[in-house]
C-alpha cells in the first residue's frame, strides 16, 4: 500500500450509490445528503477535497468518469470543481489522455507537511 493509499478521511469511508453509480469514497456526504446543519463546514470545500484525495490515490491520473465513481458526485459537479481546482493549480488536465492529475499547488501544500511537523500532530 502506498503512502497516498493510506491517507484516510478522518471521518471514515462511505459506500453507496448515486444515480445508479456505485461508489466508495472517504467523505461523509453524498450528493443527496447535505452536511449536517451546525457542522460549520462548507460543502463545496468538502467536495473539492474529496476530489483531491481521490485523484491523489492513482498516479496514472483519473478520467472524469473515474472521479465521479470515486467521489459519488454528479458529473457536472465534479467537472465544475475540477476546473476550479485547475484554475488554482491544484489539479492539471492532460488533454491527450483525458486524465486529471494532482497539480503543483497541491504538492506545495503537501510539502508543507514536513515530517518534523507531522510529529507534532502524533
Amino acid at each position: 500500500m502506498s503512502a497516498l493509499e493510506a491517507i484516510e478521511h478522518p471521518r471514515g469511508r462511505v459506500a453507496g450509490e448515486t444515480r445508479g453509480v456505485p461508489f466508495d469514497h472517504p467523505s461523509e456526504f453524498r450528493e443527496d445528503r447535505d452536511v449536517p446543519v451546525g457542522h460549520g463546514c462548507v460543502q463545496a470545500v468538502l467536495r473539492a477535497l474529496s476530489i483531491l484525495r481521490c485523484i491523489a490515490r492513482d498516479q496514472r491520473g483519473m478520467t472524469l468518469t473515474e472521479v465521479v465513481r470515486g467521489t459519488g458526485l454528479a458529473p457536472s459537479t465534479a467537472h465544475r470543481l475540477l476546473t476550479t481546482l485547475q484554475s488554482e493549480g491544484f489539479v492539471q488536465f492532460e488533454t491527450t489522455a483525458s486524465r486529471w492529475f494532482v497539480g503543483p499547488s497541491a504538492h506545495l501544500v503537501g510539502i508543507a507537511c514536513h515530517p518534523q511537523r507531522r510529529q507534532a500532530f502524533s
